[in-house]
């Protein structure tokens, strides 16, 4: 494993062994569903499009590992580059007549679509479903974040999206 990240901060930790067949997986074309998260949020008092991404800019800037990039070095072991604080992409859906199966459907497609370490680890998407609650998805990939992680992640969104004006 490559011993240091490279990006403004300067050195910091390697990737675990874990994490580093992860990104080998990832970055040789592995799976695309592999190692990812998908947390599904379901409840009538989700955000506005505009605070989701107020809130997402903000977490962003509180947790690195989320501009985390993943690349391989001259040696052809991953390592982590620290990229600038962005949001992640949220997209934004309308499904005014769709049950559940329109989700899992989403759901099945996002797992395929994969999670690009070189580019984005992690995106977002809120949909508006008529009759049914609003449902927002975090998907993330697993080389930069752990359970432990994700509950802290959770936590600091519910507390940012609390907080707006």
């Amino acid at each position: 494993m490559p011993q240091h990240m490279t990006g403004p901060l300067g050195a910091i930790p390697a990737p675990t062994a874990l994490q580093g067949a992860m990104v080998l997986s990832a970055l040789s074309g592995g799976a695309p569903r592999a190692n990812l998260e998908q947390i599904v949020i379901e409840a009538w008092d989700l955000p506005t499009p505009a605070d989701l991404r107020s809130a997402l800019a903000d977490l962003v800037l509180r947790h690195p590992a989320l501009h985390l990039r993943a690349g391989l070095a001259p040696d052809g072991l991953p390592q982590w580059h620290l990229a600038p604080p962005a949001p992640p992409e949220l997209e934004l859906c309308d499904w005014p007549e769709a049950g559940d199966a329109r989700l899992d459907q989403w759901l099945e497609g996002d797992r395929a679509r994969g999670c690009d370490l070189r580019i984005a680890p992690w995106r977002a998407m809120l949909a508006q479903r008529g009759t049914l609650p609003p449902v927002l998805v975090l998907t993330l990939h697993h080389a930069i974040i752990d359970l432990p992680a994700m509950a802290i992640l959770l936590e600091d969104l519910f507390d940012l999206l609390a907080n707006q004006p």
